[in-house]
């Protein structure tokens, strides 16, 4: 694997396009996030968060970047501790299905409004490639700190990993993650939909993570 290093990768450029779906989750636990989409009553979500068994939630909000005639599904999350941020996950929800964070820009700003710095600062601390929901079940390949190739770092550890080769049960997508002012990421869809499952879409993987270059 190529030697790691602080690559500057710019999540911030892939901040466009139309939010189509909000989904909370306790703690990282995907496989138990409930989802809300547009024209849904938010307020009903009033009784998720009062069951809500978790320290910290995550929200993410999943919208689809277009690159030419490529429509590229993505998704924009970040973490904090539940109990002092209740009202503003809530004001999420609320927003959302009322016709606000239309946008991801949009989403992403409306949080950091509520921490007081912005996201996406600099280059990301680590890159995931993982799968939608089922991040923590399947296991996920971790980058840490940012290799100096992305891509070739990403192909490497590939070549050496059957169960990413073959047959997925739910679409891979990569995440570019920062830590600060809370944990928040960037997810990138990387699926190629075949007959009984996902394959990983190198050549999407490839453009996208040169498009994030400087």
């Amino acid at each position: 694997m190529p030697r790691s290093g602080a690559s500057p990768l710019r999540a911030s450029r892939l901040l466009r396009g139309a939010v189509t779906k909000l989904q909370f989750a306790p703690e990282s636990r995907w496989e138990e996030c409930a989802a809300l989409s547009r024209g849904e009553d938010g307020c009903a979500f009033e009784e998720w968060f009062g069951a809500f068994g978790g320290e910290n939630i995550g929200v993410e909000a999943f919208f689809t970047v277009r690159r030419g005639l490529q429509e590229i599904p993505a998704f924009v999350g970040f973490r904090c501790a539940f109990a002092g941020r209740r009202a503003f996950v809530a004001e999420a929800a609320r927003l959302f299905t009322g016709g606000g964070l239309s946008g991801a820009r949009d989403f992403a700003a409306f949080a950091e409004a509520e921490f007081g710095a912005p996201f996406f600062s600099g280059s990301p601390d680590f890159m995931e490639l993982g799968l939608v929901n089922m991040w923590n079940s399947f296991g996920a390949l971790t980058f840490r700190p940012i290799p100096d190739e992305p891509f070739a770092a990403l192909a490497s550890a590939l070549a050496v990993s059957e169960r990413w080769n073959g047959l997925l049960p739910a679409p891979p997508a990569l995440e570019l993650a920062y830590s600060s002012p809370v944990p928040h990421w960037l997810g990138i869809g990387l699926s190629s939909e075949v007959q009984g499952g996902f394959a990983l879409d190198m050549k999407t993987a490839e453009a996208l993570l040169m498009e994030l270059r400087p």
